[in-house]
């Protein structure tokens, strides 16, 4: 995504743009974008952000998240590499099979600078649409029961068809 970095402000629980005033008026902020997507000043516990009424964001219980900030000038380039952990849930973007946007990508091109910040967040549980099973075992689920739905769709077709041509047949012999 090409555009402009936000930062999630913890102290005032807002989604705020990168300028010099997030540095000075906010002490605990993230640039982790999929923060400001899915509010967490709002939904608060796992059973307000995994709700079947909030289907596009995930709770997760704790994460990795890897950071790469790169800055490129006239004058040269500089690459730093960071790492972060989460210790206690948070609402984020996401689905039942995984959560989604873990790679996220910002480049911001200014008249002499360029910059590029990629985070990628590794999840070790996450919740979704409810707070009993993770991730990977709801989305086991979910696949056993559309496989069973399909495998019982095609057991009732091929029935129907066995029936018919027993039927035809019983007809031709009536004949």
């Amino acid at each position: 995504t090409t555009g402009s970095i936000h930062a999630w402000c913890f102290s005032t629980k807002k989604c705020l743009e990168l300028s010099l005033s997030l540095f000075t008026s906010c002490p605990d902020f993230t640039f982790e974008r999929s923060t400001c997507e899915c509010r967490p000043d709002v939904y608060t516990s796992c059973d307000e952000c995994a709700a079947t009424s909030h289907l596009g964001c995930v709770w997760v219980g704790n994460a990795s998240v890897y950071h790469n900030v790169s800055i490129q000038s006239a004058a040269g380039s500089l690459t730093r590499n960071y790492t972060s952990y989460w210790s206690s849930g948070r609402c984020t973007k996401g689905s039942g099979f995984n959560p989604f946007g873990l790679t996220s990508t910002t480049d911001v091109d200014l008249t002499l600078l360029q910059l590029r910040y990629t985070e990628t967040i590794s999840p070790k549980n996450w919740y979704w649409a409810q707070c009993k099973l993770t991730g990977p075992s709801l989305a086991a689920i979910l696949i056993a029961v559309a496989a069973l739905c399909c495998c019982s769709c095609c057991f009732g077709c091929g029935c129907c068809l066995f029936r018919r041509r027993r039927a035809r047949r019983g007809l031709m012999y009536e004949r």
